[in-house]
């Protein structure tokens, strides 16, 4: 008797220890995006917001999708919900589901350290198909504030291969070149321009720089701007972009190149 109750407490305990993973793993999968998530929701559309409208201090903002907040208190630069490299956030090419057609956008200034909604800073409404990708990328501030929508639809490269796009984000820049190394990959690229996707040897590490267009070669450290790359890039998709503004030297307004993951 005394032995069958002990199997008894056992196999009750190790149902309560097996229902408590089950709880914990279905918490963990409400707040994670899976692979269907990233590569498509069939009828919806994905979207991500770039936000690199830059400002001398960093400044939390909340964002809305057609009256709805969508985000946490977060500042630039971030490709929001996602993240990438030389910004906020995770380096997941995540995207966020919204109903195809109008999507209306807003960026809301917070009280410090809450959720407190204080001022509307910037606000676009943008066009969206359903079952494809895009990021709407929000640069420069105040009245000047702009959005630039780019479509993200890519599909992986071959092996020894990443596929890559570049923005210009700059206000001041005029038209900038784009290089990998010493190698000029593209060239003059106006601000809120971007190009098509297109494939680089998956060679890693490397410097990603800008110049102003037309200007020699040369090395990183002697650009407007660069960002050494160091992860594995093989098969994957990325945006480039540059942001800031010639001439600030604060941390946050200085030229930089950014990656947002696509995939």
């Amino acid at each position: 008797m005394f032995i069958k109750k002990i199997k008894m407490t056992f196999m009750k305990r190790n149902y309560l220890y097996l229902f408590a993973l089950l709880l914990i793993v279905a918490a963990c999968k409400k707040n994670t995006y899976n692979l269907t998530d990233r590569e498509g929701v069939d009828g919806k559309a994905l979207v991500k917001l770039g936000l690199f409208n830059m400002t001398a201090a960093a400044t939390n903002v909340l964002i809305y999708n057609n009256g709805e907040r969508i985000s946490g208190a977060i500042a630039s630069p971030y490709p929001y919900p996602g993240g990438g490299y030389n910004t906020g956030g995770s380096s997941n090419g995540d995207y966020f589901a919204v109903t195809p057609g109008e999507n209306h956008f807003e960026l809301y200034t917070t009280n410090p350290n809450t959720a407190n909604l204080i001022t509307k800073i910037f606000e676009t409404s943008q066009s969206v198909e359903a079952n494809n990708r895009f990021t709407i990328y929000i640069a420069d501030t105040g009245a000047t504030t702009v959005a630039v929508k780019t479509l993200d639809n890519a599909t992986a490269p071959d092996s020894g291969f990443a596929r890559i796009r570049f923005i210009n984000l700059i206000p001041n820049s005029g038209s900038v070149d784009f290089y990998k190394g010493n190698t000029l990959l593209k060239g003059g690229i106006s601000y809120k321009a971007f190009t098509d996707f297109f494939d680089v040897p998956a060679v890693t590490p490397d410097s990603f720089s800008i110049r102003t267009a037309g200007s020699a070669p040369g090395s990183a450290l002697s650009a407007l701007a660069y960002y050494r790359f160091t992860p594995n890039i093989n098969q994957r998709i990325y945006s480039f972009l540059c942001r800031g503004y010639l001439g600030a030297t604060d941390a946050l307004r200085k030229p930089n190149v950014s990656i947002s993951v696509n995939q």
